[in-house]
């Protein structure tokens, strides 16, 4: 007989639930289905609802354990997960993500060098630099960047250049990574309903959000 060791409180409250208590997360099979088919398509995934509405949870309890448990059909059957939110360094934070989970070297120095060849050459950059690990670990990538409406409040509603062109850069390379990295890498995005007009100021993405699960 199998055995879980389930947390002494199945009850996680408001946070949302993490990939170890997927056992906790049930009742939502149907959209975790259409997750999977939707991402497996096209690489890359819009989960977009109200404040509170589960698109967290849905995601980490739900998608993610699938794709560990190899039902999502790919080439490949590992898995590296990189979860990080865009925040007031966006590029930065996609940085360490990256590092953390696919090299050993996160030091300042990896992190400013790879920072700089992602500013200068986007997608081309983490080809270059992930391609060898992730063929060694015959791995694939998901990239989930949690609250991307974070990118909407660092790049958008303010009057420094600087961090409007950070967020569309960012943007960009979300989209390049489905798109046009040729490496099995997938992306997936949640984001609050109420963003969803500022979307029209990024390239591409009003497209991209047509393969979004609304909840």
């Amino acid at each position: 007989m199998r055995q879980y060791n389930l947390p002494k409180n199945p009850f996680v409250g408001l946070r949302p639930f993490e990939s170890q208590e997927s056992i906790l997360f049930f009742g939502r099979d149907d959209h975790v289905d259409e997750l999977t088919q939707r991402l497996y398509k096209h690489r890359f995934l819009a989960v977009v609802g109200s404040s509170g509405s589960g698109k967290s949870s849905l995601v980490r309890a739900g998608l993610i354990p699938r794709l560990r448990a190899g039902l999502m059909v790919s080439d490949r059957d590992q898995w590296k997960i990189a979860i990080m939110k865009p925040g007031g360094k966006p590029l930065e934070n996609l940085t360490l993500a990256l590092l953390k989970v696919l090299s050993q070297n996160q030091d300042r120095t990896s992190v400013e060098n790879f920072l700089s060849n992602l500013q200068s050459f986007g997608v081309k950059a983490i080809d270059e630099y992930f391609g060898e690990i992730l063929d060694e670990c015959n791995g694939n990538l998901l990239l989930l960047v949690d609250q991307f409406e974070e990118l909407f409040r660092f790049g958008l509603y303010t009057e420094n250049e600087l961090a409007k062109e950070e967020a569309k850069a960012f943007a960009s390379i979300m989209l390049d990574l489905a798109n046009k990295s040729r490496l099995p890498i997938y992306v997936v995005i949640t984001m609050r309903s109420d963003f969803l007009g500022d979307c029209d100021a990024f390239y591409g993405l009003p497209e991209a959000l047509n393969h979004s699960q609304l909840l």
